[in-house]
C-alpha cells in the first residue's frame, strides 16, 4: 500500500472510530432517547376495528417496572404531544422493562402514589372515586388500558420500537324502561320508578384485573322522553366474562308512603347484568372488552304480570339466552 493511501485509509479509519465513540458516549451520557425504546400507542381493539386513539384518547400515562417489579418512571403525553406519530420516545438504559400505560386519568380516578425503587406494580391500584356508601352520582370519563413487556437492548441499536394496543374500561348502558304508564310532565325524580346498577367494578390492579371487594352503586343521567317511558343512561367501568364484579341491573318503584309516614321499594326487575351482555358482544361479532355501547329495552306488561327484554336489536330471555333479532 502506497503511503498516501495508506494515510488516507488511516484517517477514514480514525474518524469511524471517533464517530463510533461519540455516538456510544451520548447513548450512555446524554441522549438516551437514541438508545432507549420508542412505543406507539394505538387503539384498535373497539367496535369500528380502526385505530381511534386520536379521537378517543387525550392523555396517556405511562408507568414503568424494572423486573423485580419496581417502580422506574412515568412518562406522560396528551394534546397535540401525544399524536406526533403516536409515539412516545423514552429514555430508559437497557434492561427489561414492564410499561402499563393508562388512558385519560382524570379527576374521577386516584392511582397509588408512586416511590421510585421502592413501590412495585403488585401494590400499585387505579380506584374510580365515589361518595358516600360507594354511590357513583356523576357520569365518568372514558378510561383505557394497555401492558407491554419489552426489552431495551444494551447495543447502538436505534429506534427500538413497540406498540401497546388500549383496550376502553369504560362502557355506556343506556337503558330504556317502557310501560310504566308515566305522565307526560313526570320527572325522573318524581316518576316513582328508579333503574341503579351495582358493580364491584370499581377498583384495579395495574394488570387491568378487578378487586372485586366494595359495591358500586351507579346513579344514571335520567330522562322521561316523549313515549313516556325511563330513560337511564349510565357510564360504567369494566366488566367481565366471569362475573366477578356480580353486575346487577335493577328497576324499582316507590310504594306510597305508609301511615308510619315512610315509603317502601318494591324490586320490579333485577337481572344479572353481565349475562346478558356477553352474549349479545358475542352475537354482535365482538368481545365485552371491545363492545362498548348497550341499548337495553325493558318492556313492562302489568296486565299480564310480564316483562321482556330487548338488547341491541335481539330479544333476550332472563338468564341473557337469545330469542330473536327484533
Amino acid at each position: 500500500m502506497k503511503p498516501n493511501t495508506f494515510l488516507k485509509f488511516r484517517s477514514i479509519v480514525l474518524c469511524l472510530l471517533v464517530a463510533l465513540l461519540l455516538s456510544i458516549q451520548g447513548c450512555i451520557e446524554d441522549d438516551l432517547s437514541v438508545c432507549g425504546v420508542s412505543i406507539t400507542l394505538v387503539y384498535t381493539k373497539n367496535m369500528d376495528r380502526i385505530d381511534k386513539l386520536e379521537s378517543d384518547v387525550k392523555q396517556v400515562n405511562l408507568f414503568v417496572f424494572d423486573t423485580k417489579g419496581l417502580f422506574v418512571d412515568q412518562f406522560a403525553s396528551k394534546g397535540a404531544s401525544l399524536y406526533e406519530g403516536y409515539t412516545m420516545t423514552l429514555p430508559l438504559p437497557p434492561g427489561e422493562y414492564d410499561f402499563v400505560a393508562w388512558g385519560n386519568l382524570s379527576e374521577d380516578y386516584e392511582v397509588t402514589s408512586f416511590v421510585k425503587g421502592k413501590t412495585t406494580k403488585a401494590e400499585a391500584m387505579l380506584s374510580l372515586r365515589r361518595g358516600e356508601d360507594d354511590v357513583v352520582n356523576n357520569r365518568i370519563g372514558s378510561l383505557f388500558h394497555g401492558t407491554k413487556r419489552m426489552i431495551v437492548k444494551p447495543d447502538l441499536q436505534k429506534n427500538q420500537r413497540d406498540t401497546i394496543d388500549l383496550i376502553k374500561n369504560t362502557k355506556n348502558i343506556i337503558v330504556t324502561v317502557k310501560g310504566l304508564a308515566l305522565e307526560p310532565d313526570a320527572t325522573p325524580e318524581d316518576c316513582g320508578y328508579a333503574c341503579t346498577i351495582t358493580s364491584r367494578n370499581g377498583d384495579y390492579r395495574f394488570d387491568n384485573s378487578i378487586i372485586a371487594t366494595k359495591q358500586l352503586h351507579y346513579i344514571p343521567q335520567a330522562q322521561v322522553d316523549e313515549s313516556k317511558s325511563l330513560v337511564a343512561d349510565f357510564m360504567i367501568l369494566r366488566e367481565l366474562e366471569t362475573n366477578i364484579t356480580r353486575s346487577k341491573l335493577t328497576i324499582t318503584k316507590n310504594k306510597p308512603l305508609s301511615k308510619a309516614g315512610s315509603g317502601e321499594v318494591e324490586e320490579l326487575r333485577t337481572l344479572n347484568l353481565v349475562e346478558l351482555l356477553v352474549p349479545i358482544a358475542i352475537k354482535d361479532g365482538y368481545t365485552l372488552d371491545t363492545e362498548d355501547i348497550f341499548k337495553i329495552e325493558i318492556v313492562f306488561d302489568f296486565t299480564n304480570g310480564t316483562s321482556n327484554i330487548y338488547i341491541n336489536g335481539w330479544e333476550v330471555s332472563n338468564s341473557g339466552e337469545i330469542l330473536t333479532s327484533v
